[in-house]
């Protein structure tokens, strides 16, 4: 098995990166933070819009809730 820079084989700065524990793929020893990187930031992107939704809905609900009760 390679030793690959920066990995958890050979310890260096392993305490202070452990994020990229996963970026390396140890058969070629290829850095795969680009896909990683996008696959979180796709992530946490949907989560934000599903929250974002949700809070869009709530406050709807709100404003008309207020709406009908002032009609009344």
């Amino acid at each position: 098995m390679k030793v690959c820079p920066g990995s958890a084989m050979n310890g260096e700065n392993w305490d202070i990166n452990k994020k990229t524990q996963d970026f390396y793929d140890p058969k070629t020893c290829a850095i795969r933070v680009k896909k990683n990187f996008e696959g979180k930031l796709a992530n946490n992107l949907t989560i934000w819009v599903i929250v974002f939704i949700i809070v869009l809905i709530l406050k709807t609900l709100f404003l008309v809730s207020k709406f009908f009760i002032f009609i009344k």
